[in-house]
């Protein structure tokens, strides 16, 4: 008789054939892997280095067996920028361990020392998050965990995968962090495939400046807002055309920025937008101080302040992140187009109204319920998304999957119905306490004709239609020119 811890054990060790199977599948994945730089050794001689790439197929030896695998040696005489074959490849012998001359590791895209401190990060995340999908495939294999290196003088070099060579100078030869220089250096290295982190090509970069132009149409959004803010100091005219030159004036920074950050390796995304940021709204307010010289105090100050937050939307919903940009403006079409709607709807329904009544701000009052109406709307509607997101497996639970789309379909439908009406019901309440004809002037009374439930109807549809199909044109656009910027930078 065996005893039970006897059994157990002999039940373990029925599993071992099973994990040496699933360890054996692990091991026989097909990893792709890329030509890389996998050793660098520095030479006495000040800026010389050898470099050498592994992982590339040998097409001479390869059989059907397997696949054979050589490598390649390079040599720099100038501090990396520019590397060559090394004519006879077997006069440089690397070591068979890494060199190490310091204690260097990499994990993700940062280089640190033992003690954990940052040294340099691969650049240009932003720049590859709109140039280089990896989605398709593996475009770029950095080294992970401990890397080569080697110093010599006032330089070291780091062995960097599939993207070269990292070589950091210093001020002198006691090769202190504080005062290094890095760079990414793989000018020569033609055994390897690196990931272009620039575009010089002029046909390209005016390819992305009016794509950046036109899918969202960025003029367009920017000019309207300030026209908006400004039409409270000047007429519509002055303000169509002060905001209109802005605009230019705002387009043609822009242009210098994008052109910086596209053939600039050392320039990324979110800084060149915070300096553009910067430059965009200084440009609005400097535009506003001049468009108010004759305007009261108060009033100056408040047009400068709208007119810096509307400087900021676009900036905004471009910084929302490189990789959620194209969802981001969605949301700013919904809100624009709104407002769009509904400022030519309440004009044509209460402009006679305020210019007979003698109101003082009619204006004022119109952008309030446009605003208000747009604010609504979308908090109504984002409620119900929310709560769709959320309910749907409940109903799932409750109803089973033959019932759940007829009750989702009946709720949406009586959801509208119900937002509908609270929103004309809210909308005509601030309209009636808004409008209320000034009882000092000597104007007649003027009778209030609130908007028809028919066309609050028919303004809710073509909001929110006309947003949708502009949201997918613009989403639907975006998606095209994405998938040709991953052709630039190749």
């Amino acid at each position: 008789m065996h005893s039970q811890p006897q059994r157990q054990l002999r039940h373990l060790r029925l599993l071992i054939p099973l994990l040496l199977l699933i360890i054996a599948a692990i091991a026989c994945d097909d990893y792709p892997t890329l030509p890389a730089v996998d050793m660098v050794m520095a030479d006495k001689q000040p800026g010389r280095a050898y470099a050498r790439v592994g992982n590339i197929v040998d097409m001479s030896t390869g059989t059907a067996a397997g696949t054979t695998y050589t490598t390649i040696t390079y040599q720099t005489d100038d501090y990396g920028k520019t590397w060559r074959r090394v004519e006879d490849q077997r006069s440089i012998q690397f070591p068979v361990q890494s060199k190490q001359a310091y204690d260097l590791y990499l994990y993700g895209e940062t280089l640190s020392d033992h003690s954990g401190r940052e040294l340099w990060s691969f650049p240009r995340s932003g720049f590859r998050s709109f140039f280089h999908a990896e989605s398709g495939g593996v475009t770029y294999q950095l080294p992970y965990g401990p890397v080569s290196n080697d110093a010599s003088g006032d330089a070291l070099y780091v062995a960097m995968g599939s993207e070269g060579v990292v070589v950091a100078r210093f001020a002198d030869e006691t090769r202190t962090w504080e005062s290094a220089r890095w760079s990414l250096e793989n000018s020569g290295i033609d055994a390897i495939t690196p990931i272009g982190l620039t575009i010089t090509d002029p046909a390209a970069i005016l390819l992305v400046i009016i794509f950046a132009f036109v899918a969202p149409p960025l003029i367009l959004i920017h000019q309207s807002l300030l026209k908006w803010v400004w039409t409270y100091v000047v007429k519509d005219w002055d303000a169509d055309r002060w905001s209109l030159r802005t605009t230019l004036i705002i387009a043609g920074v822009a242009v210098i920025a994008i052109v910086i950050w596209l053939t600039d390796v050392n320039t990324d995304y979110y800084p060149i937008l915070a300096v553009t940021t910067v430059i965009v709204a200084a440009f609005g307010v400097i535009a506003a101080l001049l468009l108010t010289r004759q305007s009261a105090s108060d009033v100056r100050l408040r047009v400068l302040i709208v007119t810096a937050v509307v400087s900021l939307v676009v900036p905004a919903a471009l910084a929302v992140g490189t990789g959620a940009a194209m969802t981001s403006w969605p949301i700013v079409i919904v809100l624009v187009w709104g407002i769009y709607i509904y400022r030519r709807v309440y004009r044509l329904n209460y402009g006679l109204y305020l210019r007979q009544s003698g109101h003082p701000h009619p204006r004022w009052v119109i952008d309030r319920l446009t605003l208000e109406t747009v604010f609504l709307g979308s908090l109504l509607v984002t409620v119900f998304l929310i709560t769709l997101a959320y309910g749907n497996s409940i109903l799932y639970s409750w109803f089973g999957s033959d019932m759940t789309n007829f009750v989702l379909l009946a709720l949406g439908i009586f959801y509208a119905f119900f937002a509908i009406r609270a929103l004309k019901w809210y909308i005509d309440g601030l309209a009636t306490k808004l409008l209320e004809p000034d009882q000092s002037t000597e104007n007649p009374p003027v009778r209030l004709t609130l908007v028809k439930w028919s066309e609050h109807v028919r303004s809710v549809a073509l909001w929110w239609l006309g947003a949708l199909i502009f949201a997918g044109a613009t989403f639907f656009v975006q998606a095209v020119v994405y998938g040709w910027f991953q052709a630039l930078a190749k």
